[in-house]
């Protein structure tokens, strides 16, 4: 599709050897190309975990604290005051896939929630998504515990071990425990199943340029969209393709979303 055309090409060169983290921002791309390292800014939204001073009470203590404006799983205190790691959190691929047209964020935790309720899924659940004004990060609750998929499988043992890669397992079993949606073309047409993110690894935004898909309302001619790999553990499951610039048309295409329990 026109303004896409290096898709193909970034989605191969990308490899789970790759170090944790990014490397430097996103250049501009006016003709709607494709850059491998979107923008991460150094300590982004994510948390590194509570301390004791997150939560109020003794022992036997539990629940969520407000941390800076962001929602922290803080488990269980003990006698001493130290946290005992909160409960696992499922992480799944959706079965569906979509275009960057979402119905904005909570368009896209709608779906996400509704595919968690059909396959008898308990818990509240978000898209792993940014928009230029909310990144993930900013409206995930950060888990003390492990997130874990459908089938049990640890992907990270907490919140700060999920926003530094690598993961220890890819996201890739969808709701049902079955696999990820064949993503029909773009980036991944050699990656297996993409999903829509903007979302770097820590969490933060994930383009300088404003690639969302318009905030996830578009599946027009836009900035274009950060996408990850559902097969991979490195910093490419979340930023492995950047399809940004004036007229990108790869929010026409169909991706699947992240979802996370809250």
């Amino acid at each position: 599709a026109a303004g896409d055309g290096g898709l193909d090409a970034l989605a191969g060169e990308a490899s789970n050897d790759a170090r944790p983290g990014l490397d430097g921002p996103v250049g501009s791309d006016t003709g709607g190309g494709v850059d491998a390292s979107p923008d991460q800014k150094p300590g982004g939204d994510a948390s590194d975990g509570p301390s004791s001073k997150d939560v109020s009470g003794g022992e036997g203590s539990s629940g969520d604290a407000v941390s800076e404006g962001v929602l922290v799983d803080v488990g269980t205190v003990d006698a001493h005051g130290d946290v005992v790691v909160g409960p696992p959190r499922t992480v799944f691929i959706t079965s569906n896939s979509y275009s960057g047209n979402l119905g904005g964020l909570s368009g896209a935790d709608a779906l996400c929630q509704n595919l968690a309720n059909g396959a008898g899924r308990a818990g509240t659940y978000k898209a792993w998504l940014s928009s230029t004004t909310t990144s993930a990060a900013s409206r995930m609750t950060h888990s003390t515990g492990p997130y874990v998929l459908v089938n049990g499988v640890t992907v990270a043992a907490s919140w700060a071990a999920l926003t530094t890669p690598p993961l220890l397992t890819p996201i890739d079993v969808n709701e049902k425990g079955g696999p990820p949606p064949t993503s029909g073309s773009g980036c991944g047409s050699t990656n297996g199943a993409a999903a829509w993110t903007s979302t770097n690894p820590d969490g933060s935004l994930g383009t300088t340029l404003g690639a969302t898909c318009t905030d996830w309302t578009t599946s027009g001619p836009s900035l274009g969209a950060v996408l990850g790999f559902a097969d991979r553990t490195d910093q490419s499951w979340t930023a492995g393709c950047a399809a940004q610039g004036a007229g990108s048309t790869i929010c026409g295409m169909n991706a699947a979303l992240y979802c996370f329990e809250q």
